[in-house]
């Protein structure tokens, strides 16, 4: 018996027997052998959930996949790259770019699992593409066949579009992934452009147009304090021919990884003001914001290594996602919060405010954006030093944001609790998941009290 923790060391399972398989007919007897691996059982990843989505209740059983981590591009399809569910997101991102491909998303944090890709609501802002946003939003929408082992110890394989739809939002609930297969796509140059803007700038832009774009900023400044990054996936050709020779990306990953959470963790350490802390931060925002624009990147070099275990410089974040129409009044929610709770000397979150736009996902029973076009995300984002501030932060947030129906994303949003569920992703959606949870998992082999809780 040991105790497990996630990437942020604030969420622990206990008394928890740990199991590495490492071929499918182990799978197979662990699922199978209620005694010795008790329920519920957990296939565990990289442990960045911001909840305990990916832990099992203490007393369970905790699977790592550390010996299904290989991946190739597929003999009978080319467009498709066929990964063990260990691998690293990162590891796959950089073969296919030495093989001249790519994945359809640039998934910003590069520990992420390809088993968890496929099965969770991780999500990627939109990129262009020939002029317009490119399917994004929710990674796993790009799965397009999985192996796994159900909650009979059945070795399922499936290419079943139908089945996939609840495959994709399931979050191991139907059963532990082991082998998926992602569509992939010719490789192209990343060309990156930054804009810095005032929030009521910002906030026209999202509600009288289309674009897509990730931003990031502080709140409650009256000048120029939200940069909005926009990404276009150009030809590569164009990339060679640009013979850039500083890569712009290496800094902003740098900075977002390790500089900006490492500075803030220091001045918080060094009882810094609050003012102070954010003023420097906004500042090297905005400098790095008005420097980086105009720049080139291969797709997997934008993506982040987060070094294991967790260190002084780790973060954490929540995540809520708006529809355009009613993102002003979201934001402007969000800021007097900021504001209120800054005046009275409590706890706001100490790095940026970041967004997404998110396409609309089709392909996914339980998605987070059913809306006719791209949603916007509003994501606080703090050091975890000491997570139980943010966390009452983010408590507070839930009610203030409440009234506007946000969806979210069941892996990314620290708090959670049956009713937000509900209004996320509606009873009848819920309903449908159960009834095929059910079926494949008739013992509750990997139902865990995190998910009884949220769905029941």
């Amino acid at each position: 018996m040991s105790s497990v923790t996630s990437y942020y060391s604030h969420i622990v399972a206990n008394n928890v027997v740990t199991v590495t398989p490492e071929t499918v007919e182990d799978l197979q007897n662990i699922v199978r052998d209620h005694e010795t691996y008790p329920s519920p059982v957990r296939a565990y990843g990289s442990g960045h959930s911001q909840n305990s989505c990916m832990l099992p209740d203490d007393g369970g059983t905790v699977v790592y996949m550390e010996h299904f981590q290989g991946y190739r591009i597929s003999e009978v399809n080319p467009d498709r790259v066929v990964c063990g569910a260990g691998a690293n997101f990162l590891d796959v991102a950089t073969y296919l770019f030495e093989q001249g491909k790519q994945l359809p998303f640039s998934h910003e944090i590069g520990n992420i699992t390809m088993g968890a890709a496929a099965c969770v609501h991780t999500k990627d802002s939109d990129i262009y593409y020939e002029g317009k946003p490119m399917h994004t939003g929710q990674m796993s929408v790009f799965c397009e066949a999985v192996r796994m082992v159900t909650g009979d110890g059945t070795d399922l394989h499936t290419d079943d579009p139908d089945v996939l739809r609840y495959v994709r939002s399931s979050h191991g609930l139907l059963g532990i992934i082991y082998e998926v297969e992602f569509e992939i796509m010719e490789l192209h140059g990343l060309y990156v452009t930054h804009d810095v803007k005032t929030m009521a700038e910002m906030q026209d832009i999202i509600e009288n147009t289309d674009d897509s774009f990730f931003f990031y900023g502080v709140p409650g400044f009256r000048r120029a304090n939200f940069v909005l990054e926009y990404r276009t996936y150009r030809p590569a050709d164009e990339m060679r021919a640009a013979r850039q020779r500083f890569n712009w990306f290496r800094l902003r990953n740098f900075m977002w990884s390790t500089f900006i959470p490492g500075l803030v963790y220091i001045m918080g350490v060094l009882h810094f003001s609050k003012c102070f802390q954010t003023r420097l931060v906004r500042l090297c925002m905005y400098v790095y914001g008005r420097l980086a624009s105009g720049f080139w990147s291969w797709p997997h070099e934008q993506i982040c290594h987060f070094k294991t275990p967790a260190t002084w410089y780790r973060y954490m974040f929540a995540l809520y996602i708006f529809e355009r129409s009613r993102y002003r009044e979201a934001l402007d929610r969000f800021t007097a919060m900021y504001k209120q709770r800054t005046r009275h000397g409590q706890y706001v979150n100490d790095i940026l405010v970041v967004g997404y736009s998110l396409s609309p996902v089709r392909d996914s029973v339980i998605h987070f954006n059913p809306y006719p076009k791209a949603s916007v995300t509003i994501d606080p984002v703090a050091t975890a030093r000491n997570p139980q501030p943010f966390l009452e932060f983010v408590e507070e947030l839930n009610g203030v944001e409440e009234t506007l129906c946000p969806k979210l994303t069941i892996n990314q949003s620290p708090i959670l609790n049956a009713k937000m569920i509900t209004t996320a992703f509606g009873e009848e959606k819920v309903l449908q998941f159960q009834i095929v949870r059910k079926k494949m998992d008739p013992d509750n082999r990997f139902y865990s009290t995190f998910f009884k809780e949220l769905f029941e």
